[in-house]
This record gives C-alpha cells, structure tokens and sequence, in this order.
C-alpha cells in the first residue's frame, strides 16, 4: 500500500476491517435504473478484509457521479449559486481489498507514522 505525499511524517490511523462493514461510496440514485444499481454495491466484497486509512482531500458525490479526491478549492468552486441541491462531500478513504475465502471476524486499528523519504 503507498502512503500519498501529503501524509509524509505524519501519523495514520490504518484500519483492518471486514469487507462487510465496508460501504463503498456511491451517489443519491435520480433514478429507478441508479437504485437498483447502487443495491448491488451495498458492499466492497463479503468474503474480504479491506485495509484503509483516511486520506486528507475529500470526496464528492453527485447527479450519479463520485469524485473520490478533490482539494478544498474544488469543493467551493461546486458549491450552486442558483440552486439549493449541491454535491454531497464524504470523507474520502485510500482502500485495499484483498479477496478471502471465508469471512473475517472482528477489526483492528494501527496507527504508524509515514517516513519523509520513501526509499
């Protein structure tokens, strides 16, 4: 797993988790097609353990779309002027999946600090 640039010496919390606690991020359904779409994807993989920690941009979603990473002038620039339905921010999450053939039990945190240099 490679840590982004702009986490170089800081501390990030790692979470170990199941893959059925993890929801992947998905846009508000405009319609019955987007619905019924959205309910497959309820979960990353069942049979899973998913490795995440938080990254320091912020995800959109919107109109059916998700933007995982965006800097904080982008989420202003979206912000409607005429209108009162805007994009939904999330916190967004760097994940790795790795496929398990049985269910996981339980979770775990780590918390590491990321070199300044990468060798």
């Amino acid at each position: 797993m490679k840590m982004p640039l702009e986490l170089a010496g800081k501390d990030v919390d790692v979470e170990i988790i199941p893959g059925y606690e993890v929801s992947p991020e998905v846009a508000a359904p405009d319609t019955l097609d987007e619905l019924l779409a959205n309910e497959s994807r309820q979960t990353v993989q069942p049979r899973s353990v998913v490795v995440q920690f938080r990254v320091p941009s912020q995800g959109v979603t919107f109109r059916g779309h998700v933007a995982p990473e965006l800097p904080a002038f982008a989420l202003d620039a979206l912000r409607p002027a005429h209108s009162d339905t805007g994009p939904d921010p999330y916190l967004s999450y760097d994940r790795t999946v790795v496929p398990l053939d049985w269910y996981l039990e339980g979770r775990d945190k780590v918390r590491i600090k990321v070199r300044r240099v990468v060798r």
